[in-house]
């Protein structure tokens, strides 16, 4: 009896450590989605460009064409591409803003200010450790503590998988 209670609490242990390691990568997913939301807003600045320099022209010769002369193809293409931006771009928008919702959830402002200490501006341990005043053990404690309690608060928003 006491060996099944044992391998219960390991196992809910691990399935925490595994859930935390994800909790972390999709924090840390919040400065790439800004990479990728300024890229693709680039791109898309190209793709205007292009299809601002696309011309069609005419020949008078009646069914002469030539490849050069039917570019309205091209312009389609370039707005497919550019809705297909657009539709990542929206997809890292809404991955950036459940991120920042996410830690701006918890109630502890120390945890609140590791967390976006360490995933929203990206310093490092030694960074936040001189511009929060606190030793790098101590920030490395508190982070620990912040995703654990954000990890709680996920577990308890969401229904058991029982209930699913």
């Amino acid at each position: 009896m006491e060996q099944k209670r044992f391998e219960g609490r390991a196992l809910i242990r691990a399935i925490t450590q595994v859930a935390i390691i994800k909790l972390k990568r999709d924090l840390s997913s919040y400065r790439s989605c800004l990479h990728r939301i300024d890229c693709n807003l680039d791109h898309i600045q190209e793709l205007r460009s292009l299809a601002t320099k696309v011309t069609v022209t005419y020949r008078e010769a009646p069914g002469s064409s030539s490849p050069t002369s039917d570019k309205s193809g091209i312009i389609v293409n370039i707005r497919e591409l550019e809705d297909a931006v657009l539709a990542d771009s929206q997809q890292m928008m809404n991955e950036y803003i459940r991120i920042r919702y996410l830690i701006d959830s918890l109630d502890n402002f120390r945890d609140r200010q590791v967390l976006q200490e360490k995933y929203i501006n990206g310093h490092t341990w030694s960074q936040i450790s001189s511009n929060i005043y606190i030793e790098e053990r101590w920030v490395r404690r508190i982070h620990n503590r912040a995703l654990r309690r954000l990890f709680k608060k996920m577990t308890l928003l969401s229904p058991p998988l029982r209930m699913i």
